[in-house]
C-alpha cells in the first residue's frame, strides 16, 4: 500500500484469537497448565500519508482486549493501546523506466503499551523499543498482470530496562507473489525471522528463535467495485506458523 504525494490511506484491521495451546522452549505446541484458554481481540488502525512523491509516513496503533482464564484461578484480563509503530519510506527507483523498483525503510516501536513486571498482569506492550532498517524491492513483468516483491532487514531491540532482559536483534524478510485474473486475485507471501538468544542479567537464558509464516490468499476485489475510491478488496486467507527454537 502506498501512500503517494498529497495521499492518506486509512485502514482498520481486526483480529480475534482464541487458543488452549501454547508453544513451548522446544518449539512444540502444548495445552497451557490449569486447562487454560488465552483469549486476543485487536483492532489495529494504520495511516499511510505521502510528504513528498517519493517520501510516505506510515503509522500503526492498535487496541488490544487480552483474556487469560484457568479452572485454577481467577481470570487475567488486560484492556488498552498497545506500541505505536512509526515508518518512514523513501522510493529510489519507480515509474515505468524502474525494472526493479527499490525503495529504503526505517521505523521503531515505540513503548507505550502498559508493561508491568507482574505475572497477575497481562501487559499490553512488549516494554522496549525497536529501530529497524527495511529494503525493498519487486519486479512486475508488463506481459501479464502479475508481480513479485521482496523485503530484507533487520530489528535492532532493545533491552527491557524494567526486567532487565534483552530480547536480541532479528534479521527477517519476506518474499510474496500476486497475480491478477481479471477481478480475481491469488497471493502468496512467505515470511522468515531469525534472531539472537535472549539475555536477562547480562546472561543467555533463551534460545535462538527462528520463525516462517506461510500465507496464502484469493478472491474478488469486491469493494474496488462497489466503492472504488477506497482502494481496497476483501479476501479469504489461510496462514501456517513453523517456530523452530535452536
Amino acid at each position: 500500500m502506498e501512500g503517494g504525494f498529497g495521499s492518506i490511506w486509512v485502514e482498520a484491521t481486526a483480529i480475534g484469537q482464541r487458543t488452549r495451546k501454547r508453544f513451548n522452549e522446544s518449539g512444540e505446541r502444548q495445552l497451557w497448565l490449569g486447562f487454560g484458554r488465552a483469549d486476543a481481540n485487536v483492532v489495529a488502525l494504520d495511516v499511510i500519508a505521502g510528504v513528498t512523491p517519493a517520501v510516505d509516513v506510515w503509522f500503526q496503533l492498535v487496541f488490544l482486549d487480552l483474556t487469560f482464564s484457568r479452572q485454577t484461578a481467577d481470570t487475567l484480563r488486560s484492556t488498552g493501546f498497545g506500541d505505536l509503530r512509526m515508518w518512514a519510506r523513501w522510493r529510489i527507483a519507480e515509474g515505468p523506466d524502474a525494472r526493479w523498483p527499490l525503495a529504503v525503510r526505517v521505523g521503531l516501536k515505540a513503548s507505550l503499551g502498559a508493561s508491568p513486571i507482574d505475572a497477575q498482569i497481562l501487559p499490553l506492550g512488549e516494554g522496549q523499543w525497536d529501530f529497524e532498517g527495511i529494503i525493498e524491492s519487486g519486479y512486475a513483468p508488463r506481459a501479464i498482470p502479475a508481480r513479485v516483491f521482496l523485503w530484507t532487514g533487520y530489528r535492532a531491540r532493545l533491552e527491557h530496562k524494567k526486567a532487565a532482559v534483552d530480547p536480541g536483534g532479528e534479521f527477517f524478510g519476506l518474499l510474496g507473489g500476486e497475480v491478477q485474473l481479471r477481478k480475481w486475485f491469488v497471493a502468496a507471501e512467505v515470511n522468515a525471522l531469525q534472531s539472537r538468544r535472549t539475555r536477562a542479567f547480562g546472561i543467555v537464558t533463551g534460545t535462538t528463535r527462528r520463525l516462517v509464516a506461510v500465507q496464502l490468499s484469493g478472491g474478488e476485489r469486491c469493494i474496488e467495485r462497489l466503492l472504488p475510491n477506497l482502494g481496497s478488496g476483501c479476501q479469504c486467507w489461510a496462514e501456517t506458523t513453523r517456530p523452530d527454537l535452536s
